[in-house]
């Protein structure tokens, strides 16, 4: 996709401001062996960027011995109480990044996880606070990688999808983005399959420490390459 100019950045969470996705494996782990089942069938990967109810459906489909179980619930549960005992990591230089980026261009965030999470990233690093609008999984019908999400934060941000750019970690997240006819910038920092993200976006960083607001590499909006072997 040709660079267009950039009028809003619209982030997800977990995986692209905050490292928290890599939790998913030991978190589905858990929940399963909490109702007897020893081995997972569902590569946690699969999961990154779904809503928690979208994350148990899957679950379910490949346990289907679970079907009675919410299981969406117990893994939001079990991941809220992960981070309670743990704290939030950052994205290397994301919220340097954020804080440059906020200056002159509004900011939004889309993400699949509940609203009390965001909370909990906003009560730990303030400079997030400073979003102008959030859109959170419990907030939309359809999990990414439909654009529903993405979709309404725009119309939340009066920006046209056009004139977007998302930055997102998970492919079902930058498949939303992309079906929502944004430009998209993947976050390879913590992605199981980098290859891929960087396949179906537009542009690529490793974290946000080379990444700049000055010298453009996108009209409106500077990101920088990944390194080589990303």
């Amino acid at each position: 996709m040709k660079s267009r100019v950039v009028d809003a950045v619209l982030f997800d969470m977990d995986g692209t401001l905050i490292h928290t996705e890599h939790h998913t494996e030991n978190v589905v782990a858990r929940v399963l062996l909490s109702h007897g089942v020893d081995e997972a069938k569902v590569t946690p990967g699969d999961l990154y960027g779904l809503t928690w109810a979208a994350a148990g459906s899957r679950v379910k489909v490949a346990h289907p011995e679970l079907v009675e179980i919410d299981i969406g619930r117990a893994l939001m549960e079990a991941f809220s109480d992960v981070l309670d005992r743990e704290g939030l990591r950052l994205i290397p230089g994301s919220t340097t990044f954020f804080e440059g980026l906020q200056r002159s261009l509004p900011v939004g965030l889309c993400t699949s996880n509940v609203r009390s999470e965001v909370a909990r990233l906003q009560r730990e690093y303030p400079v997030f606070s400073s979003l102008r609008a959030i859109v959170t999984g419990e907030d939309v019908c359809h999990s990414k990688p439909d654009p529903e999400g993405y979709l309404k934060l725009a119309e939340a941000m009066k920006i046209a999808p056009e004139r977007c750019m998302v930055f997102e970690d998970s492919i079902a997240g930058l498949q939303a983005a992309r079906a929502a006819g944004m430009q998209t910038v993947a976050v390879l920092h913590g992605s199981p399959d980098p290859a891929a993200a960087q396949a179906i976006s537009d542009h690529a960083i490793d974290d946000y420490t080379a990444a700049t607001t000055d010298g453009p590499l996108v009209p409106g909006l500077p990101v920088t390459r990944p390194s080589v072997g990303a």
